[in-house]
């Protein structure tokens, strides 16, 4: 698992969903809905999760995967109860 302060998480996981989604980056507030963010399609939420899998070193349940669609708040809130 990966020790690092809440913020660089946040940060960090905002960062790769940008990259994914190709977006900026500001355009991920917590309460970003797959609704406001064009390219955030079911594949490209299947890339999210597999990329974070990778990076943060943590195992994504599939109801987990279906929860963590509702906003990007959810995916961090996800991510920060696994490490």
């Amino acid at each position: 698992m990966i020790e690092m302060p809440e913020i660089d998480i946040k940060n960090k996981i905002k960062g790769l969903c940008a990259t994914l989604l190709k977006v900026d980056p500001t355009l991920l507030k917590d309460s970003a809905t797959p609704n406001d963010i064009e390219s955030w399609d079911s594949l490209n939420h299947l890339s999210i999760i597999a990329t974070l899998e990778s990076e943060f070193e943590i195992e994504i349940d599939p109801e987990e995967i279906v929860a963590s669609r509702e906003t990007m708040g959810s995916i961090i809130s996800m991510v920060l109860k696994k490490l």
